[in-house]
């Protein structure tokens, strides 16, 4: 045994013999009650390394840690001995221990058929947030922390910091393989990391908190939200019964037609095209701001009649009340360049056409949509008859204050410490992480499937139907799944609005691209005005709120009102070059500089004046210089990454024994996972690159815009 600090303040006792650790480990853990059990109250954390060898991974390295011991190992027997001592503390103290893992998706790959598990609890399949093992509870970290990984979680939560270049994964290993000091220690900090979190956690919600650590990120506002119901809450649940859909047909058709995401599309019109002076604006947390300046349903829904003249619905109910119908649109037709209706969303059309998923015209369509929908169609469509197959109307109001309160909480509580420049703080990361959750909690669909774990079987993993009938889902809920509908479509409508005025018709297109709450659009003094008068709108609505909210859903310029180059793709892909040289590039499904590296240069050509930035292992940055060519030219409709470059991964999965000779060892393991690089190839879909190419070529022969594919 020796000891380790791992930071100021912090220090670990190592060990690399079991017995010794064993032998050591403490009898006086105190024990807490949960709601339903009781659980020891010291941290630990469980870790494992692999080695890849054939797409087939192998333990060589492994790390648990309990309160301030970590013990080193190298076999799954040495895993097994620390697995029954602590079974036994746990039996002996009558009490449970948590035991916190990165990923436990990956690590319970490997010890699922190891030891005997009674409850896993899993959203996805491989995936469990909890694996019990008799009164020993592997639970997932980074779901409840909702930090995405381990380095910011020990950033924000932790005192012991990640290490990071300090293990070559690319290296052949096996148990013998000798392990650097360097190596070792990041082995150390990823499981001290782990108890640092686990003390965070009883401290938050264990011992000061609601005595439950919740499952996920979205969780906690659940807790938050319950708290604030108070003694009022069994009411609360039988006036949401009320107002929820009838039948489980009801909710999934709400969900499946009514529910639409945020609108992530670019101008066909500049597909393709590098473009100047594109500036670009993002909303100030967008749903938060919709969810306190809107209101929403808070009736049940009754089916109604909505008066129409046969080109448009002219029903007063439309302005005041929240209507969602069925409606039959013939001969409809894009007024804009920007298509908004996805075609999944579509639920029958005749001759229809799509610029890249989304409607453009069609002789017929059926569509559900809520009244805040419709609006948005009037904006972006035109249409020559129009019929209400069906409607539905629900009563208006805010939000109701137990869902608000701690929403503005969390809120003031972020705003108060990013002005005061505690941004890099523990308690700010909560407070922004909580406040983006809200909007994710009322959009939580409920779950008709789970998720088997039976390690007796040859596959065991097994979706089956709740055994739950639907009244049982609802009859405990708190939320509406119309809030989280109109929230969206709330959304949606601001963002569009905004977009509309600028490209009213087709003989504007200076909007390029959008993406949920963003807009990129040519920089001219008109855009930028729209931006001031949308500014203006929201203060005055923000008149009403605490000071911390004066910005809230108003429009902040990215990166400081940076002009740039610009060049899409399509949803999720572009790029943009700032006046200063500075590239970024967003593709979605490849991680953040990936791009930049695979097309750097050694040596600065003579063109250079692009530049990305490059942080090396060592902690030392890299200046390389790029031809404004090596990025427009080669983010085209189509490249490849090789799996070296991509820094993409897919993750394989064993579920029965398998051994290879590794480095002259024969490894074997009973399950597990190889994470092995894989290609990233970006495409974009023959039909509709067809469709660009004809509209641009039109477009410069009619001399409208000049374009150049």
């Amino acid at each position: 045994m020796y000891k380790k600090q791992t930071a100021p303040g912090k220090v670990y006792r190592i060990y690399t013999d079991v017995q010794e650790f064993i032998k050591d480990m403490p009898d006086d853990i105190p024990v807490y009650q949960d709601k339903s059990r009781k659980f020891l109250q010291i941290g630990s954390g469980f870790d494992i390394e692999t080695t890849l060898i054939n797409r087939r991974s192998f333990m060589y390295h492994g790390q648990w840690s309990l309160g301030d011991q970590i013990i080193l190992f190298r076999h799954w027997s040495d895993f097994d001995a620390v697995y029954t001592a602590l079974l036994n503390l746990c039996r002996k103290k009558k009490a449970c221990l948590m035991v916190w893992v990165a990923n436990l998706g990956y690590e319970f790959s490997y010890i699922c058929r190891r030891i005997k598990f009674t409850r896993v609890f899993a959203k996805e399949q491989r995936h469990p947030l909890s694996a019990a093992s008799g009164k020993i509870i592997f639970r997932d970290c980074l779901a409840v922390s909702g930090q995405g990984g381990l380095e910011n979680l020990a950033k924000n939560y932790c005192v012991t910091k990640k290490l990071r270049g300090d293990l070559d994964y690319t290296k052949i290993r096996n148990s013998t393989t000798p392990m650097t000091p360097k190596e070792i220690d990041y082995c150390i900090n990823d499981v001290a990391i782990l108890s640092e979190w686990s003390d965070y956690c009883f401290s938050r919600w264990i011992i000061d908190g609601a005595g439950h650590i919740p499952m996920t990120i979205t969780g906690i506002c659940r807790n938050a939200v319950k708290e604030a119901a108070g003694p009022k809450i069994q009411t609360i649940k039988r006036l949401i019964h009320d107002c929820y859909p009838k039948t489980k047909e009801e909710y999934c058709y709400m969900m499946r037609w009514l529910f639409r995401g945020g609108f992530t599309h670019a101008n066909i019109v500049h597909v393709g095209q590098v473009v100047d002076d594109v500036i670009g604006v993002d909303f100030t947390s967008s749903y938060p701001a919709c969810m306190l300046h809107f209101s929403y349903p808070c009736s049940p829904f009754v089916r109604t009649e909505l008066e129409t003249d046969g080109h448009e619905i002219t029903d007063f109910r439309l302005q005041s009340h929240a209507v969602w119908m069925i409606l039959e649109i013939w001969n409809i037709d894009a007024k804009t360049w920007h298509t908004i209706e996805s075609k999944h969303k579509i639920i029958a059309a005749h001759n229809d056409q799509y610029d890249n998923g989304r409607l453009i015209c069609a002789d017929y369509i059926r569509v559900a949509l809520t009244e805040i929908d419709y609006d948005i169609y009037t904006m972006f469509y035109k249409w020559d008859r129009i019929h209400v197959a069906a409607a539905f109307c629900a009563h208006k109001a805010p939000l109701p204050d137990y869902l608000i309160k701690p929403l503005m909480d969390a809120y003031q509580t972020k705003t108060r410490l990013k002005r005061s420049g505690k941004d890099k703080t523990v308690e700010y990361q909560n407070s922004k992480t909580i406040v983006n959750s809200f909007y994710g909690m009322t959009v939580t669909r409920l779950s008709f499937t789970d998720w088997i774990f039976d390690q007796t079987r040859e596959d065991p993993w097994q979706e089956v139907k709740t055994k739950k009938p639907y009244w049982q889902m609802i009859k405990d809920q708190i939320l509406l799944p119309q809030w989280g509908i109109w929230v969206t479509a709330y959304a949606r409508q601001c963002l569009l609005s905004v977009v509309a005025e600028m490209d009213p018709d087709k003989k504007s297109a200076s909007v390029l691209y959008c993406d949920t709450d963003s807009i990129y659009f040519i920089d001219t003094p008109e855009n930028r005005a729209i931006i001031q008068t949308w500014n203006k709108y929201c203060t005055r609505l923000n008149e009403y709120f605490p000071p911390e909210f004066d910005d809230i859903g108003c429009f902040d310029f990215i990166d400081k009102k940076a002009r740039y180059k610009f060049k899409t793709l399509g949803a999720k892909r572009y790029l943009k070059l700032d006046d200063s040289g500075r590239t970024t590039v967003t593709v979605a499904g490849m991680r953040c500089g990936t791009y930049e590296r695979a097309v750097s240069s050694e040596e600065p050509p003579d063109d250079a004046y692009v530049y990305v930035t490059i942080d090396h292992d060592d902690g030392t940055k890299e200046r390389r210089y790029l031809s404004e060519l090596d990025f427009f030219g080669n983010f085209d409709n189509m490249f490849l990454l090789s799996a070296d470059q991509s820094c993409k991964l897919a993750c394989i999965y064993h579920d029965h024994p398998y051994s290879a000779m590794v480095d002259g060892e024969c490894m074997q393991e009973l399950s597990g996972a190889a994470l092995v690089n894989i290609p990233f190839q970006i495409r974009m879909d023959r039909l509709w690159i067809s469709e660009v190419i004809k509209l641009q070529r039109k477009l410069r022969r009619d001399d409208i815009y000049d374009t150049t594919l």
